[in-house]
């Protein structure tokens, strides 16, 4: 007997336009939409039919996230966000069937970083002008990767040393103060691109379009494999780096939060609980044996 096939639904392209409507990231709207169409399957196959994703009842609902545990063995992360999914789309559709879903507690990962001398050698690993305006951006400025690559040239103001993030995470703008060896990298930078219309810092072969978030990240994984880091490097990691060291070095908590552009200060203080394991590591390493 073949499987039903459920069909993609109306609701779910409104869903995931109304996504986009409020800004949402690109990979939110990609991973709402897998999870609201995996559900859909999933129903469909349990009625022998397909079935419209506004005929699920709140026990179809619970029903599928015990399937989620019990059966797929899914982790608390990815269980969290699919229960976030879906209670977003039933209320997209002025539904109440997904609010008796409860997310399970997630743990809290340390956020992986680099030491100041691995940063250092990534600098100096780094393949080009473009390359190395990318890296220092983002061990400097702590930016997202998409802002990074959608940062216009006019927003960088050499004299102040800051850059203007325009709707950044959360549609809010904030300023970013940069070290001047950073603000050095992207001025070699702009001297060596090609003549270019774009005001884009980092534009795309594709007239008026960005670099894309893939390849900056291909940027910085292969530069790190050229400085012989053996731990996975993403932009993000380079994110987490600028936070870690500059608490390390006395950084106040709220300016991180602000430079960081964390809509709450609770976000920012994963950096204390870092500095807490790595005083641990510390310890372990230098304790004395009495």
């Amino acid at each position: 007997m073949r499987r039903p096939r459920a069909a993609t639904e109306p609701e779910l392209a409104r869903f995931q336009q109304e996504l986009e409507v409020q800004k949402r990231s690109k990979y939110t709207i990609k991973q709402y939409g897998l999870v609201v169409a995996s559900f859909h399957r999933w129903l469909s196959k349990q009625r022998g039919r397909d079935v419209p994703l506004r005929a699920a009842v709140a026990a179809d609902l619970k029903q599928y996230q015990i399937h989620l545990t019990t059966q797929r063995g899914l982790a608390k992360n990815t269980l969290y966000h699919t229960v976030k999914a879906l209670q977003a789309f039933y209320k997209f559709l002025g539904s109440t069937n997904a609010t008796e879903l409860k997310p399970p507690r997630r743990g809290q990962p340390l956020p992986k970083y680099l030491s100041e001398a691995e940063a250092a050698r990534l600098r100096q690993a780094a393949k080009g002008p473009r390359d190395l305006a990318l890296v220092s951006l983002l061990l400097f400025g702590g930016l997202r990767v998409g802002e990074a690559c959608r940062l216009l040239v006019p927003n960088i103001d050499f004299h102040e040393q800051t850059i203007r993030i325009h709707s950044g995470k959360g549609d809010k703008d904030r300023l970013v103060v940069v070290a001047p060896r950073c603000l050095d990298d992207l001025k070699a930078w702009l001297g060596e691109r090609a003549a270019t219309s774009s005001d884009y810092l980092f534009p795309s072969f594709l007239p008026g379009k960005p670099m894309t978030e893939r390849t900056a990240q291909r940027i910085v994984s292969q530069t790190a494999r050229a400085a012989g880091l053996t731990k996975k490097v993403t932009p993000h990691v380079l994110r987490h780096t600028l936070a870690t060291t500059l608490l390390r070095r006395g950084g106040d908590i709220r300016f991180i939060q602000r430079i960081l552009g964390h809509a709450s200060i609770a976000t920012t203080q994963v950096y204390t609980h870092l500095d807490d394991a790595e005083l641990k590591r510390m310890y372990e390493r230098a304790r004395p044996e009495f």
